[in-house]
């Protein structure tokens, strides 16, 4: 998949798309491009969701990810990680890279909790980007 941003780019976010009453997050969409901090290092990440609580997490053959039909390289670590926890846990979302070969994501760090998110990508005109 072509990135949908690139480094430099200016972003518009909504800071306010995963906020709901009475602080209770609310879900992101699947393909919304979300912004959160990093486990690690606490920087701000741009990244996709792509699977949401309750998801099953499907490993083919190959051992590839699948995920809305597409297949996404899984090294053995990886691999591992994700087939011990086989459905995304409650307040947890899946995020992963437009760029899967070059991009650090879910795959590496785990599932990214909802309650952190920061907001949701939009575009310079005010369209959401899909």
């Amino acid at each position: 998949m072509e990135p949908v941003l690139h480094n430099g780019q200016t972003i518009i976010v909504n800071k306010m798309a995963y906020k709901g009453p009475f602080s209770d997050p609310r879900l992101p969409n699947v393909n919304d491009i979300v912004i959160f901090r990093s486990p690690g290092d606490r920087r701000l990440v741009v990244k996709r969701c792509k699977m949401l609580p309750g998801d099953n997490i499907q490993i083919n053959n190959q051992g590839w990810l699948v995920v809305q039909g597409e297949e996404f390289f899984l090294t053995d670590s990886q691999k591992e990680r994700l087939t011990t926890t086989p459905v995304i846990p409650d307040g947890y979302i899946m995020v992963l890279g437009d760029n899967p070969f070059h991009s650090i994501d879910s795959r590496d760090y785990g599932f990214v909790p909802i309650d952190t998110l920061v907001g949701k990508v939009i575009n310079p005109a005010g369209r959401i980007v899909h």
